[in-house]
Formats: structure tokens, C-alpha cells, sequence
């Protein structure tokens, strides 16, 4: 599904503004759809012209004629497309920015998704001094590009094909190939021209349909990891075949799990207390990790009975004999422990118990779809664990002092970390002391 590739959020409204070519009504409408079928109230407002929509497509339309104001209702489960006037060729106007913006501020929709800028059913385009528009409120900008135009010549298959071969530098008669598309990703002037500095950025390429455009998309893909060029997340795949792909990068994740601390603050090793189903504290990470898209799990344990129980899981386990070092030296054990062929390190801590399989599938899936190095859930807008690295890190991770494990990176970093909200925030709940283990026994739902 497209909304769990772009992480969309399940408690907060998103305006999602769709710019380039190669597909962007039919993913609008796609993601239109997805939305509806969860319950929500979803407004495709686009402020550039489409083709007026399949009457498939949606619940009701408003045409506001030259005025941009007016009350809109909408029921739970319903698409409503607004637009300005219905003019030639069967196409719908965009309504100005500032009145999506009214629109969101007044909360009516869950989900807000605008195409802000024409390509005239081209695959790719460059954008012209007055385009796009996107709303300032805009949450997520996808960038689309249709890698049909791989191999055809610029002046055939680019929208504002003379402003496409001035960014790269060509002529109109060249033919367009993965260093021209890198090119128009990452210049201030080109895809994400205009996305506002507040939205994530997203990119889309469509049209992918056979091994040649597969591999020229990882290609793509590869070449901004990197140059270091930060996106939210990438989605590869072909919209009409319904097929998505993950690139070979980043596919094999190591899940370490910090279980050699000497829980102080509770006064005894707090990884073998139980909640009410009666399963120690440790067991619900393991339990967790091994049921999940982890490639590998290395326990980092002190207490012979908590090896115990990784045994039974049949993960690694290996003994810290410099616990008393702080977390730093768990960190190391657990990075030293795997494999030499690990794409990245995710990060457990023994004493959360309400972490689950389908978090950490989670936070994987955004860790293999980003080319940011580093992602921390945030639980109730405060980080925490599980993090991940990627092996890039490898030697800084090896080196780390003290009691405070990664985090010296993560701060040292800022701008290499993506930060991903988590609405379950009991999840990133840790055990440290008896009033906590009493608190949880009591309300402890199994989750």
C-alpha cells in the first residue's frame, strides 16, 4: 500500500502535494482509496488542472465557481474532489493554496491530497519559475517520476523539455538516462522545487516494469545514498501492476538486544521480573525480535538466566564481561558479534516489554525505504529505542565510552537521524522501577 510507504500518520491530518510527472492522479487517487477504506474523510484538491475523475473514484465533487469559500461536510469513508470550474477538454481548475490552507486549518478532512503542478500526462518534467504550487501546510511532498523515459530523447518524453535539458546540461535530442534524472532529484530547481522546509520529502518512481528499469532505479537510488541526499522515504514499483520493490541495500538488518545492565533503580535484575501473563520482562524483546523481519538477533546478556532464554529461541548470545563499562560496551559486543555482511544495527533495550514484532517490522520497512543513516522512533515527541544505524557507522559505534550507548552519535549527528512518530507511545515504555513493574502488572493488557 502506498500510505504505509510514505508513513503516513493514523491520528493527524496530512496534506500530501504531488509534483513531477509519470503518475501523480493515479497515485492520488490510489492513496484516495486506501484512505477510504479506513474510515477516513479524504479531499483531493488539486491547484493545477485535472481530467474531471471516474465516477468510481469518488463520493461527491465541489466547483466552487470564482469563489474560494464555502463550508464543506464530508462522512467517514468518503472522497470529495474540489475544484474551481469544469472547463475544456472535460478538465477540472485548482482552488488557490491559501484555501487548502483554510481548509486544513479548520480540520474537515483526515487527508488532504493536492496535485500541485501539471506534466500534460508526460513521465517526467522540470518545473517552470511558477511552478509548483504546494501549500505551505503541506506534510509530505512526493516527487513522481516515470522511468518510462529512460532511453527516449528529451524533447519527445520531458514536460518543459527546454528547461529539462538546461538543468542538465544537454541538448534535446539526448537521451535521457539515470545521471540526467539524479540530476533533476537533487537540484534546488528541480523535482522538489518549492516543497516547503517543514514537509518530508518523498520520491516516487513509476513506471517500473522490467529488470532493465528496475535496476536503473536502484541505480538511481544508490547514487543518493550516496551523495547523502536525504529523503523521507523512496518507493519503486509500477502503479498499473500494483508491484513495488525493495532495492538490494539495506536488506540485512542485525537486532541487538541490550540485556547486561544491573537495574539499580530496581533493586534486582529487573529483565527476569514478569507482567501479568507471567513471561519475564526480557523474554517479551526476544520473543518479539525473533518473530520479526530481523535478519539476525544477539543477545548481550550478564545473567546466565537470561542467556538461558535467548537459548531457547535459538539467537545469538553473547556474554558481556564489561558490563559494569556502561551500555557502550553492550553496544560493541552486539555490533562486533554481527555478521560481517550486516547492512545496519538495530538497537533493543531488554527492559520494554510492550515492544512488538509489528513495531520493529515497522520501523525496518521506513529504515529500508529512507536514505537517512539513522532513524529513531519517537514516542510521544521523545526518543527512544529501538534505533538503527546503518553498517556506515560501523567504526564510530565501535568506538563509543560510558553509560549512554548510541545516543553520543545520534546527538553528534542531527542531521543525518530520521525521526519516526510513534502513535502507540506505550510501546517505547521501559521497566526501571518497582512502582513502574507494580503499575504495569496491574494494567497490563497483553499488547
Amino acid at each position: 500500500m502506498l500510505a504505509e510507504r510514505l508513513n503516513l500518520s493514523a491520528s493527524e491530518a496530512e496534506v500530501i502535494s504531488f509534483v513531477g510527472g509519470g503518475g501523480k492522479t493515479s497515485s492520488i487517487f490510489k492513496l484516495a482509496h486506501e484512505f477510504k477504506t479506513q474510515n477516513k474523510k479524504v479531499l483531493v484538491a488539486p491547484t493545477t488542472k485535472i481530467f474531471f475523475p471516474r465516477k468510481e473514484d469518488f463520493d461527491q465533487i465541489i466547483i466552487t465557481g470564482n469563489k474560494s469559500t464555502g463550508i464543506f461536510s464530508a462522512e467517514p469513508g468518503s472522497v470529495t474532489v474540489l475544484g474551481q470550474e469544469v472547463g475544456p477538454q472535460n478538465k477540472i481548475s485548482g482552488v488557490e493554496a491559501d484555501f487548502i490552507e483554510q481548509i486544513f486549518a479548520a480540520g474537515l478532512f483526515d487527508c488532504i491530497l493536492v496535485e500541485a503542478d501539471g506534466a500534460k500526462q508526460k513521465s517526467i518534467k522540470t518545473p517552470a519559475i511558477h511552478e509548483p504550487v504546494i501549500p505551505v501546510c503541506t506534510t509530505k511532498t512526493v516527487g513522481m517520476i516515470g522511468l518510462s523515459c529512460l532511453g527516449q530523447t528529451i524533447e519527445n518524453v520531458a514536460f518543459r523539455s527546454e528547461l529539462f535539458a538546461k538543468l542538465t546540461k544537454s541538448k534535446l535530442s539526448d537521451l535521457i538516462d539515470v545521471p540526467k534524472i539524479y540530476k533533476l532529484i537533487v537540484d534546488e530547481e528541480g523535482l522538489l522545487k518549492n516543497a516547503p522546509g517543514s514537509s518530508e520529502k518523498h520520491l516516487f518512481l513509476n513506471q517500473v516494469e522490467d529488470e532493465k528499469t528496475k535496476e536503473a532505479a536502484f541505480e538511481l537510488i544508490y547514487m543518493l545514498l550516496e551523495n547523502k541526499f536525504k529523503l523521507d522515504s523512496f518507493i519503486i514499483g509500477s502503479l498499473k501492476d500494483n508491484v513495488f520493490f525493495f532495492p538490494p541495500y539495506r536488506r540485512n538488518i542485525a537486532g541487538i538486544i541490550m540485556a547486561s545492565g544491573f537495574s539499580r533503580r530496581m533493586g534486582q535484575d529487573k529483565l527476569l521480573l514478569k507482567l501479568s501473563d507471567g513471561m519475564p520482562l526480557v523474554e517479551k524483546v526476544i520473543k518479539a525480535a525473533s518473530e520479526s523481519d530481523l535478519n539476525e538477533i544477539i543477545l548481550v546478556y550478564r545473567e546466565p538466566k537470561v542467556e538461558k532464554i535467548g537459548k531457547k529461541y535459538g539467537i545469538k548470545t553473547v556474554y558481556n564481561q564489561h558490563a559494569a563499562d556502561g551500555q557502550s560496551a553492550a553496544v560493541k559486543l552486539g555490533v562486533e558479534m554481527a555478521e560481517k555482511f550486516a547492512d545496519g544495527y538495530m538497537f533493543l533495550a531488554g527492559d520494554q516489554p510492550f515492544i512488538n514484532a509489528q513495531l520493529i517490522n515497522k520501523l525496518l520497512c521506513i529504515f529500508k525505504n529512507t536514505t537517512y543513516p539513522i532513524l529513531v522512533p519517537l514516542y510521544d515527541g521523545i526518543m527512544g529505542t529501538p534505533t538503527v544505524f546503518t553498517s556506515g557507522f560501523r567504526n564510530e559505534l565501535l568506538k563509543i565510552t560510558g553509560d549512554e550507548g548510541a545516543r553520543s552519535i545520534i546527538r553528534n549527528n542531527p542531521q543525518e537521524v530520521k525521526k519516526v512518530n510513534i502513535p502507540e507511545s506505550f510501546r517505547g515504555i521501559d521497566i526501571d522501577t518497582p512502582e513502574q513493574l507494580n503499575f504495569w502488572f496491574r494494567h497490563d493488557l497483553n499488547f
